[in-house]
């Protein structure tokens, strides 16, 4: 099943626009950007005499392009699963209904890691053939793409089961990133927007465990781009609580997902 919804999600266009574009933006500055090394693991890329960008600028940039093209790309890949006429052949043939769910998070996630490993080496290949530098701060960041595709797919796909609009899975992910940002940091968000009282700050912080943190994933992303100016400050992300979200905040909606699956006919 992963093999085949491998060779599947490798015809989805819109997803391979994310490697493209940053082999495309490597080219471009190879041909008219100048870059020069800004300590060890930093760099400052500048196109003309102008938009200057550093490692973590440039960091902020691809993250913002990766949101919008996970945004459009897993939905159209999503519907498609949940076309009558495609899940009704795939699941005649010898497949039960978990290992057609489960084969499709793998292959996905597979192909996430694919794209971002090709951006990684497209970026480090650069730094390093005109910079002399690797930016370490940078890379380990970009790892966290298939991590942030993990928690849209988890949003989308419920949303698709439940009404199968590809505007409102689109929608629910805008909101879903700067919502989960707020609740994983309630003890701080919550008194910032004049909530005082204990428990409901308490339940905002439940909350966050069980909606997936798109939020733990740009917080840990930022953290780890600020490692460009200090290596240390990259150990500081790894708290228990980014750790539990990063891994665990996607199930309860892949369970519900799986749960409306194996309920729907076809």
């Amino acid at each position: 099943m992963i093999r085949f919804t491998l060779a599947h999600i490798k015809h989805n266009y819109v997803l391979m626009v994310w490697p493209a574009l940053v082999i495309l933006f490597v080219i471009a500055a190879a041909i008219w950007g100048t870059i020069e090394p800004k300590g060890a693991y930093d760099f400052e890329l500048l196109f003309g005499n102008h938009f200057p960008l550093d490692s973590a600028q440039t960091g902020l940039h691809m993250m913002s392009f990766v949101v919008l093209n996970l945004m459009i790309g897993l939905p159209i890949h999503l519907a498609e699963n949940l076309k009558k006429e495609r899940a009704a052949i795939i699941l005649t043939k010898p497949i039960s209904r978990i290992e057609f769910f489960l084969g499709d998070i793998a292959a996905v996630f597979i192909i996430m890691l694919i794209y971002a490993a090709i951006s990684i080496v497209a970026i480090a290949t650069y730094t390093m053939l005109f910079a002399g530098i690797m930016p370490v701060s940078l890379i380990l960041a970009m790892l966290c793409y298939p991590l942030l595709a993990f928690m849209y797919y988890a949003t989308i796909n419920l949303v698709l089961m439940i009404s199968r609009s590809s505007l409102m899975a689109v929608f629910l992910v805008f909101i879903i990133g700067p919502l989960s940002s707020i609740l994983f940091m309630a003890d701080k968000t919550f008194p910032a927007f004049g909530i005082q009282s204990e428990l409901i700050i308490q339940i905002g912080d439940m909350l966050g465990y069980v909606i997936p943190s798109a939020g733990a994933v740009t917080i840990l992303y930022s953290f780890l781009l600020k490692g460009a100016s200090d290596l240390s400050l990259i150990a500081d992300a790894f708290t228990l609580k980014m750790m539990v979200q990063l891994f665990t905040s996607a199930l309860p909606f892949l369970g519900l997902s799986y749960y409306l699956f194996r309920r729907k006919e076809f």
